[in-house]
């Protein structure tokens, strides 16, 4: 089920939320919390069922290990080193086998290697394991029962696209919760999800039409101009953020519903003024996935210059080839890896300058758009379907294209006419995030709002996302989230 399809939006949350709400008014929250956990293995059975019976037996092993983990054993280093160890090679071999494979120009695959499919949300629900096992081991996580264990892990709000939970963030409001429910919570909860539907369902979903045409086009070999270049990479930039960051305000409004708090994953990421602010506010919980369990444990920023930058590149390179088993993602993180070294750099060199007012000026005034330009340009290689694919974007977008950039104003006017209604979407939904207030301004606006109005705002929130379920029929139904495939 997707989070915008019909199925979900009015049968299965609605049918979960009513019997949780029963479950709360007469029983316990041990009930009510096998219920969920129920609801969501159903929730991610629906996609394919063999999956479940692979996800289970993660859960199973990965509990047992943190367990005795916890209790420190005398092989507990060993012990971490396999636990980590079975989740990067279930990982390997179900997502990496066939591309490792192909890049040693391995092309007669075994028929077993062949016929492997990707498990829905491996990449989410192995890293959150992983960061229970090294914390467990770092003796941070108390004890923890098998039901708040299962549940922080299949939690279907951020099961299958995140945001990437730590065991901190939820496993103690588990504990915590008791017989009464927060109504307020629960409202706020519904709006935030109405508003994820629509930044999903008419925003993403209208630039995908503008975007995936051309990189398409290009794979499959067309040729394209400055304008088409610029359209589809802008267009791809809007549609990656308000795709995935509308996934996670549905999963953040349905985990308040249930009144558990999840994460934020975004705060404007494209008005940051540099790279380093970028990754502090994109896709916030792998950021700190990656910092505290890659970046630190490689050394960090403690030995040296030359081995921080060295780390920054690694573990970006690493978080690239997390997104998916394409070289083209490999690029990608060492792109942003690269950009970081050079943030820290030119950070480092302002601070011990005699004219660090100047540059600081100067950093203010032209770094929010070179940031932007670099993500674009970072996007278009995330994007692609191969080098050659994005490398002909790239060129048409600085002019070194077949198709070049239009010199005489006639033509200049025929193309943009040609494309108008493309750009003047791109537009509205620049001014879109640049100017309108995120999802964590509204949750804080909505939290001081009295509940008569905010049952008002919901009510008319509900209108909206009725409409998105009913343009999605109009479109032959529900589109995936693009996190789906990582």
């Amino acid at each position: 089920m997707l989070f915008n399809s019909t199925i979900f939006a009015a049968v299965f949350l609605p049918v979960v939320v009513a019997i949780y709400l029963f479950i709360s008014a007469f029983f316990s929250k041990e009930v009510r919390h096998w219920w969920l956990i129920f609801a969501s293995l159903l929730f991610y059975t629906w996609w394919f069922p063999p999956n479940t019976v692979l996800l289970l037996c993660s859960i199973l092993i990965n509990y047992w290990v943190g367990i005795r983990l916890q209790r420190g054993t005398v092989h507990a280093r060993l012990l971490l080193v396999l636990g980590v160890t079975i989740n990067l090679g279930i990982i390997a071999l179900f997502k990496y086998s066939k591309f490792l494979l192909g890049s040693f120009g391995v092309t007669n695959l075994p028929v077993w290697i062949e016929g492997i499919a990707l498990p829905l949300a491996i990449s989410f629900y192995t890293f959150q394991q992983i960061t229970f096992l090294v914390d467990s081991h770092r003796q941070r996580v108390k004890s923890t029962s098998f039901r708040d264990y299962m549940l922080y892990v299949v939690f279907f709000p951020q099961l299958i696209a995140g945001p990437i939970v730590h065991h901190s963030d939820v496993i103690p409001q588990f504990k915590a919760q008791g017989r009464s429910y927060d109504l307020r919570m629960g409202i706020m909860g519904g709006c935030i999800f109405c508003i994820g539907m629509a930044k999903k369902v008419i925003i993403a979903d209208g630039m995908a039409e503008i975007a995936s045409p051309v990189f398409d086009g290009v794979a499959a070999g067309m040729s394209v101009d400055f304008y088409q270049a610029w359209a589809a990479a802008l267009g791809y930039t809007l549609q990656l953020y308000f795709d995935f960051s509308g996934y996670s305000d549905m999963a953040i409004g349905i985990g308040l519903i249930f009144n558990i708090k999840l994460p934020q994953n975004f705060n404007s990421p494209y008005k940051a003024g540099s790279i380093i602010e970028f990754w502090k506010r994109w896709h916030m919980t792998l950021s700190r996935f990656l910092r505290d369990y890659l970046y630190i444990p490689l050394g960090g920023n403690r030995r040296g210059c030359v081995r921080r930058y060295r780390n920054l590149v690694i573990t970006m390179l690493l978080g690239g080839l997390w997104h998916g088993a394409a070289w083209t993602f490999v690029a990608w993180g060492g792109w942003h890896g690269i950009l970081l070294a050079i943030n820290h750099i030119w950070r480092g060199f302002c601070s011990n300058c005699d004219r660090a007012s100047i540059l600081s000026r100067l950093g203010k005034l032209f770094g929010r758009p070179m940031t932007l330009l670099a993500v674009v340009v970072g996007w278009v290689l995330f994007r692609a379907n191969s080098f050659g694919a994005a490398g002909d974007i790239l060129a048409a977008m600085f002019g070194f294209g077949e198709g070049g950039v239009v010199h005489s104003y006639s033509d200049h006017i025929t193309v943009l006419a040609g494309i108008g209604l493309e750009w003047m979407l791109i537009v509205i939904g620049g001014i879109i995030v640049m100017c309108l207030p995120n999802s964590i301004a509204i949750g804080r606006v909505l939290q001081k709002t009295r509940i008569e109005l905010l049952s008002f705002v919901f009510g008319c929130l509900a209108f909206v996302a009725l409409a998105c379920l009913l343009l999605n029929l109009s479109r032959a139904g529900a589109s995936e989230f693009i996190y789906f495939n990582f």
